[in-house]
Order: structure tokens, then C-alpha cells, then sequence
């Protein structure tokens, strides 16, 4: 091998590679503003997005988002680490009672007035704690869905559903399929 090749091919490779690194870190700076891998470039990168919905003159939600998305073809919406309160009572005029949503993600379907939740998913009413996966938040039934497995806790009770079914209107809960509850009484009985 001649001696000017001997030193050309490793000039060339370290070029090559110094290239190939600074055209991977241009790209991640231009990918930098999109909210979710593998999609197209928003149309609309939000930072501190806040959005309201209420009926009637009455505030029935409220929602954050430290960074989101909007899709220009539908106007669906995509949330890092939403915040959602939900406030019910207002509107019948009952003792005002609020529910507190944080996720991981988050995706406003505008078309379907429905936000799903997806990630590690807390949802808090006062001292209750509702966990899971993935949780939707149908508007127009007024009602929080546990597609898959929810876990809840309070003071003294624990249980867990394999699905569940939260109505926020009557503020009830429905457990599906294999059902667990286990309840911490404060005193022991005695015989």
C-alpha cells in the first residue's frame, strides 16, 4: 500500500464520521419541537397550554399541559404531562367537589369531546386515589373510563378492577371484571 493512502483512508473515515455525527445532532435539533417520535413535525408547538370548557356560564374543566401539540387536520390535541381538574357540583348547585387528572401524555379528541390520559395516571378526589395506565374522559357522558387495570386507595381501602367505570355526574364508581377490595377497619373486634 503506498504511504499518501496509508494516511488518506483514516483522514476520510474521520471525516466521514464527523459528517454522520453533526448531520444526527442537526436533526435532533430540528426534531427538537416535536411532542411524540415517529410523527410529523406539529403544525401547532404550544408551551403552557391552558384550556377551559363550561356550560352555562359554569366552569366544568380545566386543562394544562407544560408542552402540547394540535394536529391542523382535526384539531386533536397532544399533551406532555397534562394536568386536568374537573369540577362537579357547580353546575346543580351542590357542594362544589374537584378531581384532579395527571399523566405522562395526553390526547384531546375534539371531533369526540374525549381526553385519554395514557402513562402512569393519578387521578385524586380529595383523599382517594385512582391509578392506571390509560384512562378516558368522555365530556358528553360526563364519565372517566379504566379500560384496563385501575388500582384504589384511600384511608383504610384498597382495591383494585380490572376495568372500571367512573360516572362523574352521580359520583359513582363501577368495577369490572374480578373485583378486589381489601378494608382497614380502625378498631379490632373482640369476641
Amino acid at each position: 500500500m503506498r504511504p499518501g493512502l496509508t494516511v488518506l483512508l483514516p483522514l476520510c473515515a474521520a471525516l466521514g464520521i464527523f459528517l454522520g455525527l453533526r448531520y444526527l445532532e442537526q436533526r435532533a435539533l430540528r426534531d427538537e419541537g416535536r411532542v411524540f417520535d415517529g410523527e410529523e413535525a406539529p403544525v401547532m408547538d404550544m408551551r403552557g397550554l391552558v384550556l377551559h370548557q363550561g356550560e352555562a356560564g359554569v366552569e366544568l374543566w380545566l386543562l394544562k399541559a407544560a408542552r402540547a401539540s394540535m394536529n391542523e387536520t382535526d384539531g386533536d390535541i397532544r399533551a406532555q404531562s397534562p394536568f386536568l381538574a374537573y369540577y362537579f357540583g357547580r353546575d346543580r348547585g351542590v357542594e362544589e367537589k374537584i378531581i384532579t387528572i395527571e399523566a405522562e401524555q395526553g390526547e384531546l379528541n375534539r371531533a369526540r369531546d374525549r381526553v385519554s390520559f395514557k402513562g402512569e395516571v393519578r387521578v385524586r378526589q380529595a383523599e382517594d386515589l385512582l391509578e392506571t395506565d390509560l384512562l378516558l374522559y368522555e365530556g358528553k357522558e360526563s364519565r372517566l373510563l379504566c379500560p384496563g387495570p385501575a388500582r384504589l386507595s384511600r384511608p383504610g381501602l384498597r382495591g383494585q378492577a380490572a376495568a372500571l367505570t367512573w360516572d362523574l355526574k352521580e359520583n359513582i364508581l363501577r368495577g369490572r371484571g374480578g373485583v378486589d377490595l381489601d378494608l382497614e377497619t380502625a378498631r379490632r373486634m373482640r369476641p
